[in-house]
């Protein structure tokens, strides 16, 4: 990779300065113990962390929130679908993964699965991770704004561990900065035979557009779907703050 950027925490707020020709790299700390870390895009099945990805993907995320494991492979394979980054620690270790789209003419991307093994959550490096891919991003795509995340809604939580989890991930967002944009996103069935499913949809960036521009956007970009889709009509229809 051509250029990149370093991350170092101080009083736990990660700061970012760009390096050349190092990759896209961030040193932080957790507790007495430094660490650093680094993304890198897979652009092909060959790449040594893809198992680890395919099965963090199978654990964390239910079939009706992804595609089927055979179609993962066939895509990935294929070179087609959505764009993987994978997060690794300096000895290599697989640490998470993103997927997600942002192409050269859009001003803004999204990210469909974000995930990070169960020993690394908890310690700042989800935050680090999204420093890192936004920097990427910014780099990559001229008039880069920021991203969309699909997210799980808690009022549709099965119990109350499944209710503070959806808390803690929507607080995770929060904190990064990330807002609310409609509760009434639906997304599409992954698979045939997969009901849609509601989520929250949220945006993380700087843009002048509002929440209702952005959920138009999100749709027509994401699925060319246009305002009168039923999907865009729930989702217009519970817009956090409409201007």
């Amino acid at each position: 990779m051509n250029g990149g950027l370093h991350i170092d925490s101080y009083g736990g707020t990660w700061v970012v300065n760009h390096l050349r020709n190092r990759g896209f790299r961030a040193t932080g700390f957790s507790q007495n113990d430094s660490v650093t870390l680094r993304i890198d895009q897979v652009t092909d099945s060959g790449h040594p962390h893809v198992p680890a990805v395919a099965r963090l993907l199978e654990d964390t995320f239910p079939e009706w929130e992804r595609e089927s494991m055979a179609m993962f492979w066939a895509d990935l394979r294929a070179g087609r679908g959505l764009e993987l980054w994978v997060l690794t620690d300096d000895a290599e270790q697989f640490l998470g993964f993103a997927r997600g789209c942002c192409l050269p003419e859009n001003s803004r991307g999204w990210i469909v699965h974000l995930a990070l093994e169960p020993g690394q959550r908890g310690a700042g490096r989800g935050e680090a991770f999204l420093l890192l891919l936004r920097d990427h991003l910014r780099e990559r795509v001229p008039k880069f704004e920021g991203l969309y995340f699909e997210v799980e809604r808690v009022e549709d939580s099965a119990g109350a561990t499944e209710r503070g989890a959806r808390e803690k991930r929507l607080a995770f967002f929060a904190r990064l900065g990330a807002r609310v944009v409609t509760t009434g996103y639906v997304q599409p069935p992954s698979q045939p035979g997969q009901p849609p499913v509601p989520l929250n949809l949220l945006f993380w960036g700087e843009t002048v557009a509002d929440n209702l521009e952005l959920v138009l956007d999100f749709y027509q970009t994401a699925f060319q779907y246009d305002e009168d889709h039923p999907h865009v009509r729930m989702a217009l229809a519970q817009v956090v703050n409409p201007a």
